[in-house]
């Protein structure tokens, strides 16, 4: 009888977790839910596509500018009493860590964020890198324009050389988030510093009003090659058959572009729903179609760039958040405002 009793309650249990098991699958989602990103138009635009798709139920609104536009408008937002955004996707990880520090955002443990090395996601899980940036070679492969690729540089040393001299090319920094978080990582480095940028302008390199216009030079034989990072790079190998890049041997900085919840925001389930759906294989699939690097161990980026992100050089952010404006008034200093 006992017996008999047992094998009813297994089975009866059974019932209920397979039940509750449908029930979870069967989650019928809906509302709308607001995004504000620095990622590319286009990206963000793909985005929507997919995240539509793959929940039908609901909208995905955003709002797209650069890290100046989108901090501005989060910032005037919080003034008034009225933030509009359920998530926000940023470039800078600076801002995003005040907005954590100002309790302007919600903890949130994303399973989809496990797939996430540790250094690229909060350690209290505020936010998570939903793409990496990291800054290498592009150069212009055309012989007759170019420099032969195996006298190019390798290391960040290797472009203190006469030979280069008028023929590289890097973005003012005050014109680009991801450039200016080299320039202060590099400034910090006790193996770099000013010094470096010192020799960098003695040997001749050119500072450009943007990242744009010095890949635009490289394609049209301006310059040789430039310091750039690998999300705008990626799109232009695939633009231009004489445009190529590689990462450095050595000293990679790798930059996070982060997601996080907004704190009190209108629609937090949907939120989450998102975040999970930005870190997921699909999302990731999505930014890298549109020219990004993920952070996921399990991804297949366009670059090879697993071991060069593991062997990047450790950046401060705490002594970024209180030096970083100083750093770049001393590149301002060495290579003229």
């Amino acid at each position: 009888m006992k017996r008999v009793l047992s094998i009813i309650l297994v089975f009866a249990l059974t019932i209920v977790m397979f039940a509750s098991c449908k029930k979870n699958e069967n989650i019928t989602y809906s509302g709308s839910v607001m995004l504000y990103t620095t990622i590319s138009e286009e990206a963000v635009a793909d985005l929507k596509l997919s995240f539509e798709k793959e929940y039908p139920g609901v909208v995905l609104d955003y709002y797209y500018g650069d890290i100046d536009r989108v901090s501005r408008k989060i910032d005037t937002e919080y003034e008034s009493g009225q933030m509009n955004a359920d998530v926000v996707f940023l470039s800078d990880v600076l801002y995003i860590d005040d907005m954590k520090n100002n309790s302007r955002l919600e903890a949130y443990e994303s399973k989809e964020a496990r797939k996430i090395p540790k250094e690229y996601k909060d350690s209290e899980n505020y936010y998570f890198a939903g793409a990496v940036t990291t800054m290498g070679l592009a150069f212009n492969k055309n012989p007759e324009f170019g420099i032969d690729e195996k006298s190019l540089p390798k290391t960040y040393n290797d472009f203190l050389n006469n030979d280069f001299n008028g023929k590289m090319a890097l973005a003012d920094p005050r014109s680009d988030s991801y450039v200016k978080f080299w320039v202060m990582a590099m400034m910090q480095n006790k193996n770099y510093g000013d010094v470096f940028f010192r020799r960098l302008r003695d040997y001749g390199i050119v500072i450009r009003p943007s990242e744009r216009d010095v890949l635009d030079n490289i394609v049209g034989a301006v310059y040789s090659f430039g310091l750039c990072y690998d999300e705008n790079s990626v799109n232009f190998t695939k633009e231009f058959e004489d445009f190529g890049f590689n990462y450095l041997t050595t000293d990679n900085v790798t930059m996070p572009t982060s997601v996080a919840l907004v704190k009190d925001s209108v629609n937090p389930v949907n939120g989450k729903l998102l975040i999970d759906y930005i870190l997921s294989k699909k999302g990731q699939d999505v930014l890298i179609k549109n020219g990004f690097i993920s952070a996921r161990t399990d991804a297949k980026n366009v670059l090879d760039s697993k071991s060069v992100i593991s062997k990047s050089i450790k950046v401060d952010i705490e002594d970024l958040k209180i030096k970083g404006n100083d750093y770049i008034t001393l590149f301002r200093d060495i290579f003229g405002d």
